[in-house]
């Protein structure tokens, strides 16, 4: 515009707007400021917009500074400008009238041209519609005429009549596939409503001669006739004809062996019918698929040389055989869709699903498979098996026994068998039954695949509702208890009676379920790996797998794993419990000593033998169960809760010691400050108090006690509650130590 083009930017010194909220295309007032009122107070927001304003009047001043020129001469540029307008406006307006007398010239002549063109349109219709009647009349004597001669020389021909008549009547059907095309585009006309009788004649007759020829074909299986009436049929659009006859014609009679007579009577039963079945295309189609599908004929079939005839549009194999059979199938043999015995209707639908597939097999493409299983009477014969009736029952049959093992008291079974309880041996055989040859259907591998999953999660709660039978103490020496367990224990572990229902069990009953669950977690990914793997479905992708294989292996395992500690759990308690159960020989040594003038102690109490005693029956028991690193696990856990009760009991009869110790203390400070010439008590003569007795028979008792818990390879180090028992007994011994020297 002037001396410089540089744009003046004004951005404002604001913290709540900028130069581009102005700039929106959709700038509103009321909603600029609401969103500024948000960020500042009004009176700053005020404050803010005085001063941008202030910028950008300076701006406007500074630009019209910098085209200061430009401004003064826009005024004297524009002197004289309304004459030259004036001097302008009359020859304008002559070459605007010139332009409409032109353009009014033009529509007319456009008019007029567009309504010869049209007239020429309808004259070269009518022509057209003319020439199709004149067509329809000339394709009608000449298809009559042709079928007259046809008429007239079958007396006449002998040898040749058969090649005579099949080109003749692939002639006429060329002309009467011209004759239809005719009659299409003459529609309504009064000549084709006139003639339609005769119409119907011809194509009566033909049909007539051709079906005719093609049977004939089929009974000699002449190639080249059936070629000629399979190529007429396609040009006349008939092929949906040809395969209805050749169903009716060959196919029908032929499937007349498919009944229950037939069945009963086959010595290979429902597998041989089959078979019988299945030789029907190779007996009786293989013509009609040679020349359908391309395939070099013999030059002896009446072809000079070898020429590849193939016939496109013809599918005899799923729209002329199968619909026979299927319908066949269901209509005679109702049977075989019975699942009321799930064992035979399992056995007949795996043999008739082999038949479908080596049925498919002379599909020979596939292509012609896709459309055997998109052909309506393929789903309705699939449907016609009761699948879910099946699965209902097999579901009842597998579940049912599972829930019922869970009901009944559990027992364990003798022998070296992989699963010990009856409860994990029935979820295992149900679990393989899911799967099993003579059970699974692929066709349902989703519902066997839910059926599995419910199972697992049946088995998980199931031991998540486990309970401990409350158990009399059994007190053994280490002789008696390495000897075996006691023919009680015996009884109980062979017959499991005590059990009143499926959620009471026995220490040795969750042992072995314990081992049970642990064999069946390794044992999953087995039967994913070589028995569910091979069983999915081909159309299920790689990833699908994956997932499948996370759910059971990472999923269903996982919350059958977090049950072992729970079952663990259970264990510990119930044998920490056994063993709590000898501690009031600990509660009893306060009595022994006592103002009882008994000696000082040299050995360790009984009950500390007692205490012991169930961890290592325990132990003993179950040694050939779990394993080595199991049976640690839970010795050390239990020792730890032993240890635990040991102490709280060791603190309480030690601390209430340590309390009657520290009164009597202070009255004797009493007594001697009331009388200092008082003569010492035994006590303070040296020798060893009850309490001190108290005092080391614990350190005793607490010394066995770390010695009995290593006796079964336990390290104390790792039982923290026993060097907090230890570390208690000293602490108290020389707190008393301190006191006597006192």
């Amino acid at each position: 515009m002037g001396e410089s083009d540089k744009e003046i930017l004004v951005e404002p010194q604001s913290s709540c707007f900028s130069r581009n909220d102005f700039m929106l295309d959709d700038f509103q007032v009321d909603k600029f400021v609401a969103e500024c009122k948000k960020i500042v107070p009004l009176n700053v927001f005020k404050k803010e917009l005085d001063e941008y304003l202030r910028l950008l009047k300076n701006a406007l001043i500074e630009l019209i500074n910098q085209d200061y020129a430009d401004f003064v001469n826009l005024s004297t540029n524009l002197v004289g400008m309304d004459k030259a307008i004036n001097n302008l406006t009359v020859p304008l307006g002559q070459l605007r009238e010139e332009i409409l007398s032109i353009q009014n010239d033009l529509d007319s002549t456009i008019k007029s041209v567009e309504t010869k063109l049209k007239q020429r349109a309808d004259l070269r219709e009518k022509k057209v519609f003319t020439q199709n009647l004149l067509n329809i009349t000339h394709c009608m004597e000449k298809i009559e005429r042709v079928l007259k001669s046809a008429g007239n020389g079958e007396n006449e021909v002998e040898k040749d009549s058969s090649d005579q008549a099949g080109h003749l009547i692939e002639r006429v059907a060329s002309d009467f596939n011209q004759l239809q095309f005719y009659v299409t585009q003459c529609q309504g006309h009064p000549l084709v409503e006139k003639i339609r009788s005769r119409i119907s004649g011809i194509t009566s007759t033909l049909q007539k001669n051709l079906e005719t020829s093609f049977q004939e074909g089929l009974k000699l299986g002449d190639t080249k006739t059936l070629t000629q009436c399979l190529r007429t049929y396609a040009i006349i659009d008939k092929i949906s004809y040809a395969e209805n006859l050749f169903r009716t014609f060959a196919v029908k009679p032929y499937m007349k062996i498919i009944t229950e007579q037939a069945l009963q009577s086959n010595s290979k039963g429902l597998q041989g019918l089959y078979e019988n079945v299945l030789d029907f295309v190779p007996n009786y189609c293989s013509k009609l698929i040679d020349v359908t599908s391309g395939k070099t004929l013999d030059p002896h079939d009446g072809l000079s040389g070898d020429i590849t005839q193939s016939i496109k549009g013809y599918n005899f194999i799923v729209n002329s055989v199968w619909p026979e059979i299927a319908s066949a199938i269901q209509n005679n043999l109702t049977s075989i869709f019975a699942p009321g015995d799930p064992d035979a209707f399992h056995k007949k639908y795996m043999i008739t699903m082999h038949f479908v597939q080596e049925f498919e097999k002379h599909c020979r493409s596939q292509e012609n498979i896709k459309q055997l299983r998109n052909h309506p009477s393929y789903n309705s014969f699939i449907s016609r098996w009761s699948l879910p009736v099946y699965f209902q029952i097999r579901f009842q049959e597998i579940a049912g026994k599972f829930e019922t093992s869970m009901l009944t008291p559990c027992t364990i079974s003798e022998g070296d068998a992989p699963l010990y309880v009856n409860v994990t041996q029935q979820f295992w055989d149900c679990v393989e039954r899911c799967w099993h040859e003579n059970v699974f259907i692929s066709a349902l591998c989703h519902r066997f695949w839910k059926l599995l999953l419910q199972l697992i999660a049946r088995l998980s709660k199931w031991l998540s509702e486990l309970k401990l039978q409350q158990e009399k103490p059994v007190l053994a020496s280490s002789k008696s208890s390495s000897a075996g367990p006691t023919s009680a224990q015996e009884s109980e572990t062979t017959t499991g009676l005590g059990s009143n229902d499926g959620s009471h069990v026995t220490v040795s009953q969750l042992v072995h379920i314990f081992a049970d669950v642990f064999h069946i977690l390794k044992q999953i990914p087995d039967l994913w790996k070589h028995i569910i793997l091979p069983k999915l479905p081909p159309e299920i992708t790689s990833q699908e797998k994956d997932n499948l294989k996370d759910i059971l292996l990472n999923k269903r395992c996982s919350d059958l794993q977090e049950k072992l500690p729970h079952l663990s759990s259970l264990l510990v308690d119930n044998i920490s419990k056994l063993s709590a159960n000898c501690l009031d020989g600990a509660k009893n040594i306060p009595r022994l000593y006592r103002r009882t003038n008994r000696e000082a102690p040299v050995t360790p109490s009984p009950y500390i033998t007692n205490l012991i005693d169930p961890i290592r029956a325990f132990k003993i028991n179950n040694a050939k169960i779990v394993s080595e690193e199991q049976l640690l696990e839970w010795s050390v856990a239990i020792s730890e809760s032993v240890s635990e009760k040991f102490y709280n009991v060791t603190s309480d009869v030690l601390t209430s010691i340590k309390r009657t110790e520290d009164s009597l203390l202070r009255l004797k400070r009493i007594k001697k400050s009331d009388n200092p010439s008082a003569n010492p008590t035994a006590a303070e003569g040296g020798k060893m108090t009850d309490d001190d007795k108290i005092r080391l028979q614990f350190a005793l008792d607490t010394e066995e006690f770390g010695k009995q818990i290593s006796s079964l390879g336990i390290a104390v180090d790792k039982v923290s509650s026993y060097k907090k028992l230890v570390s208690f007994v000293e602490s108290a011994r020389n707190s008393s130590s301190n006191n006597s020297a006192t």
